[in-house]
Parts: C-alpha cells; structure tokens; sequence
C-alpha cells in the first residue's frame, strides 16, 4: 500500500477550527453514517470456513431430530458472531422454521415469571402483568400459532452463552420442551458457550440427573475452529470484495472504501497470501483470535481509502502494521493449542 503523501504547513488554530466545522456539514455527516453503518463495523455477518463448518455438521444433527446442539470457543473466536450466522444461514435455508434469539445476562431472572416473561420478550413479545400462569401460556400459545402458520412443527432457541445457564433455568426451558412436545412440536436449543466457562458448568453439574438434563437440552458440542489456512483468510476478503453495502448505492464492502483501486481491478481477496504471511510472522508465539483478524481488516481497509488509487497494493507490512495497531488497542492472542 503506497504510503501517504506528507501533510502540508503547520495550520494556524483558525484554519483547524475550520475544518473541524467542515467535517460536521451535511455532506460529511452522511459520508460518516454511511461509515458507521457499515456492515463490517456493526456485526460481520460473513460466513467464514469454519462457520460453515460447524453449520453443516448442525444441520445434519438437526435433520436428524437432534433437539440440541452448543457452538463451544476460545474468548475472541468468534463464536457468538458464527452463532447468528448459523442462525441466518438456516432461516435461509428454511424459511418456514420459526426461530427466537435470545441473550443470558449474568444477572439471570430470579423468579419463575421473570424466566418465563425473558423467552416471550425475546419472542417479541411484550408481556405487562399476570403471573408465570399467564406467561407460560402465552408463550406456548406463541410457539403453536406460529407453527401453525408456518406448517413446520419444529421451534429452534438461539441462545447466546449458554454457560450461564442456572439449574432454575434449565428446568424452565425443560418445561418449555415437554409441553411443547404435547403439542407436536420439536424443541431444539441452539447455544453458543465460552468452552472454558461451559465445561466448568458441566463440572458444576455433575449429578445424573443434571447432567441428563444438560444433555437433554444442549445436545452435542462443537469446537469452533481458528481461522488458520489461507482459504479462511480468502473467504472472508472474497466476502468484502462481493457483499453489497445496499445504504451506500451499488457497491461492495470493499469498494466502499477503495472506489478507485476498485475499479481498477483490485479485489481484497489477491492479498490472502499477504495475510496469512503476516499473521504468521506476527503472531508466531501464538495464534491470533478471529476478533483479531477481523479488527485488522478494519483499520487496513480506513487507512487503505486514505490513498486510495489505481494500482494499489497491500503486502504483509501493511498487514503487519494494521495488527500491531490493534495488538496496542489491547486485542489478545489465544494461547497456543495444546498436543495431545
């Protein structure tokens, strides 16, 4: 990446104060939304390799009749973004499906109309009064009228950090499956978990009768693996080059910020190899996070528009200097795998 021309003569305060009234005009302000809505800024919803991985392997198990299944990860591996892209990768898969997301919070709801009122709210359902009767029906009544409506008797729960379930809650969503059994309708959880926190879960958990209920309810782990080949790395840069940004006319992600080099003929996904090189060089007493890789993308790809032109090119110093950047922001490395 060519580097950027020198700036011109030490300004007075004047002319500073002027262009600071410049970059709030109209204009500016909607160059700057349509960056800060930048689907690559807000939550990447790129299909990575071993994404697509752990969908496929879902999938299969889902077909099956599985009722469970918990996407395990390292901190910064990417699982809870991978978890909303499985989601979406099967609702485009089967758009019939009816599927809830939902979130549990450290502060876990303590009664059991506060547990029961959490999975209607996240079904979008804005419950006020009554008692856990009530809120228990109506989520029931949810579930089996949009079953209906859709024809599939399958209802699938996304469930972000699952580690953080407690024996109260487990026996809420066990509630949940057997009455819907009744109904005819399939129960399946689908969770994401920290795999250190979540083993410490099953540790804690070590009576039968717990553990046939985790099992019951979260099925069969998958570990979520690191992006490590160059293909990874070329799927997600091939993914910017051809994913519209809609919002900012027709364009892709990428040439959002290199309109220029863009039309040159530049496409990210030539400098993989670039990539790989440097995460090699950069990280080599450990392997970097997907977190990591995915920041790094983002600060090449600001600073790359600010030279942006025909012909430009990105080399592993670029790399290099993007990760160093985002290695003093205080993004970690995962530690090395064990052998064995």
């Amino acid at each position: 990446m060519n580097d950027a021309q020198p700036s011109g003569p030490h300004e007075d305060p004047s002319d500073q104060r002027s262009q600071q009234l410049e970059v709030l005009a109209p204009n500016q302000r909607t160059e700057q939304e349509l960056l800060i809505r930048h689907p690559l800024f807000s939550s990447p919803s790129i299909a990575t390799e071993p994404t697509i991985q752990a969908y496929l392997e879902f999938k299969e198990q889902f077909l099956g009749g599985a009722s469970g299944f918990t996407l395990l990860g390292e901190r910064g591996s990417g699982r809870k973004t991978a978890l909303l892209v499985m989601r979406d990768l099967l609702r485009l898969e089967f758009p019939e499906l009816t599927t809830v997301t939902c979130v549990l919070s450290e502060d876990e709801p303590k009664t059991p109309y506060d547990r029961w009122a959490s999975l209607l709210f996240a079904a979008g359902h804005r419950f006020r009064g009554g008692n856990q009767v009530d809120a228990k029906r109506r989520l029931l009544n949810l579930i089996d009228e949009r079953t209906a409506i859709a024809g599939v008797y399958r209802f699938v729960l996304f469930v972000q950090r699952v580690e953080r379930l407690d024996r109260a809650m487990m026996l809420t969503l066990l509630d949940l499956k057997e009455n819907l059994q009744i109904k005819g309708i399939q129960f399946v959880v689908v969770g994401s978990a920290e795999i250190n926190a979540f083993k410490a879960m099953i540790d804690n958990n070590h009576s039968p009768e717990q553990l046939y209920i985790i099992r019951s309810l979260l099925g069969s782990g998958h570990v979520l693996r690191p992006l490590t080949s160059v293909l990874d790395l070329r799927s997600i840069l091939s993914a910017i080059d051809n994913m519209p940004y809609l919002e900012a006319g027709s364009v892709t992600w990428g040439q959002y910020f290199l309109p220029k080099a863009y039309q040159a003929g530049f496409r990210l996904s030539a400098h993989a190899d670039s990539l790989k090189l440097a995460i090699d060089e950069y990280a080599a007493n450990g392997r970097v996070t997907s977190t990591f890789i995915f920041r790094t993308i983002q600060h090449l790809l600001t600073q790359a528009a600010k030279v942006d032109q025909p012909g430009l090119t990105i080399g592993a110093e670029e790399w290099k200097r993007a990760m160093g950047y985002i290695a003093d922001a205080g993004i970690t490395y995962l530690p090395a795998p064990k052998e064995g």
